[in-house]
Parts: C-alpha cells; sequence; structure tokens
C-alpha cells in the first residue's frame, strides 16, 4: 500500500505535467498566430514589391522592336479617366494620390477627365492635396486646354521638354471632349477648303475628303493649344463600368488603356500591374 507521502509526490508530478502541456500549448498558439499574421503582411506587401520590380524589368528593357510590331515608349502623357456615375464619390485627396504615382513613373503631363466637371470645379484643392504629397514639386493645374481654361497658380513651363519634377495638370470635362473638333470645323480656314466629293475606305460618299486629319489636328492646336493634341501614352479608367465616358477621342487613340477598379479602392498594386502590362505590349496601330 503506498504511503501517503508517495501519493501526494504522485499529485504533484501529474499537476506539473498537466501544466507543462498547457504552457507548451499556449506557446504554440501564439507562435502560430505570430507566423499567420506574419504570412498575411508578406502576401500584402510583396505583390506590390514583385509588381513595382517588374515596372523597372520592363522600362529598362523596353527598348527596339519586334516584326509583330513596335515596343511601347517611356510614357510622358497619361489620361486619367474617373468614370464615377455619382461625381459626390469622387475623392480629391484619392485624385491626388493616381496623379502623384503617374509622376512617379516620369509621367509628368497628366489629363483628369471627368465628364461632370467636379475635379475641375475643385482644382484649388487638387493643387493644394499634389503639393502637400510632393512639396518639392512644381505643379499647374488648368481648368481645360491652355487656351481656353483658367489657370490656377503661376504660368506653365513650356510644353516639352519640362523642367525636372515639374507636373501639368489638366482638369477637363465633358465640355472639353466634342468641343474641340466642332470649334475646328466650325473654322473659316475649314470652310473656305474646296470640298471634292469623293468616296472613304468603305465605298460611301466622303464630301470632306479635302481636309486632312493633319490640318484638323493643326487647327486644333492652333485654337486651344498643344496639350489639345497631345495624344497620351496610356489611358487609365478608374470606375465601376469600364467606359471612356466620352473622354477626348484623340486621347485613346493609341493609347493603351487599363481599368483600375473604383477610385475609392484603386490600390498602387493595381497601378503597378497595369505598367507592367504597358511594358510588356507590342504596340501594331491596327496592323
Amino acid at each position: 500500500m503506498a504511503s501517503p507521502a508517495s501519493d501526494r509526490a504522485n499529485i504533484l508530478r501529474q499537476t506539473a505535467a498537466c501544466w507543462i502541456v498547457n504552457l507548451f500549448v499556449v506557446v504554440c498558439r501564439l507562435w502560430l498566430t505570430l507566423l499567420a499574421r506574419i504570412a498575411r503582411l508578406l502576401v500584402s506587401i510583396s505583390p506590390s514589391i514583385f509588381g513595382r520590380f517588374l515596372v523597372l524589368k520592363r522600362f529598362a528593357g523596353s527598348t527596339g522592336s519586334v516584326s509583330s510590331g513596335s515596343k511601347t515608349k517611356e510614357p510622358k502623357a497619361v489620361t486619367i479617366v474617373l468614370a464615377e456615375t455619382d461625381a459626390s464619390r469622387i475623392d480629391i485627396q484619392k485624385v491626388a494620390r493616381l496623379v502623384r504615382w503617374c509622376i512617379e513613373e516620369k509621367m509628368c503631363y497628366v489629363f483628369v477627365y471627368d465628364p461632370a466637371g467636379h475635379v475641375k470645379a475643385n482644382k484649388g484643392e487638387l493643387l493644394s492635396q499634389l503639393s502637400t504629397s510632393a512639396p518639392d514639386w512644381d505643379f499647374f493645374v488648368q481648368a481645360g486646354w491652355e487656351k481656353a481654361g483658367a489657370q490656377h497658380g503661376a504660368a506653365p513651363p513650356p510644353f516639352f521638354p519640362l523642367p525636372a519634377k515639374t507636373a501639368i495638370v489638366h482638369a477637363l470635362d465633358e465640355g472639353n471632349s466634342l468641343t474641340p473638333l466642332v470649334m475646328a470645323a466650325r473654322n473659316p480656314q475649314i470652310l473656305s477648303i474646296p470640298r471634292h466629293p469623293g468616296v472613304d475606305e468603305n465605298g460611301l460618299p466622303d464630301v470632306f475628303s479635302g481636309l486632312s486629319p493633319g490640318q484638323l489636328k493643326d487647327l486644333i492646336c492652333e485654337l486651344l493649344g498643344k496639350s489639345a493634341v497631345l495624344e497620351p501614352d496610356i489611358v487609365l479608367v478608374v470606375g465601376k463600368v469600364f467606359t471612356l465616358a466620352g473622354c477626348p477621342p484623340w486621347h485613346a487613340r493609341f493609347s493603351e488603356i487599363y481599368h483600375l477598379g473604383v477610385l475609392e479602392s484603386a490600390t498602387r498594386h493595381e497601378f503597378d500591374k497595369a505598367m507592367t502590362s504597358y511594358w510588356k505590349t507590342y504596340q501594331r496601330f491596327g496592323s
């Protein structure tokens, strides 16, 4: 028969073993929780870092051409289409953040097209947000085109090349879309061009065959300035629906178009994915 002292010793050993097992379980759970949080953090960060690496890699090897098309060139101009059906959902701070991402990729000529004109009406706030986020940059925010809009701040620098750390932003609305074409079409220079009825590529009558695209471009440039005929390399569509929402048509003639989703949830990762796709593209211009 075991003595009381032996029974107490067995009970103490069993209790100590239970405590050790429980402590081991608690420590393992804490380590697993910590590892899970680290894994989630790495998953959220690594795509952006990886996307950024791909952008730089594509930028470094972007020159040259192949028989199937020409490699995309270094982008200098970009159009941001805010295809939001409700203008109240357009956050100027988030617009400024998207503009800042563009200038970080050396796209220092930025067109922000908002059909309702919300950005255009708040160009002062946009300038303030940009200046706050990048104080070492000089920003010029123009409402509309340079010859037909109100400029905010000092006179902008010459068209191209821009001085270092200088960016020009044009806030456009639906009035700046087809209006230049209409104004150019009503220009006396066009009205004085002899009409030579002919046929177009589809065999249909073409009474305007005497006007070349180059002449129309020159007239738009003369009426509204060089920015009105600048063709951005990239068009970024922000909104629930993938649509250009009446964006100036010549701005999308040769541009690569990407959809970033809704403005409030647009991330740098999605922007980097668009830039990576741009550097992968070989442009054929319809051929």
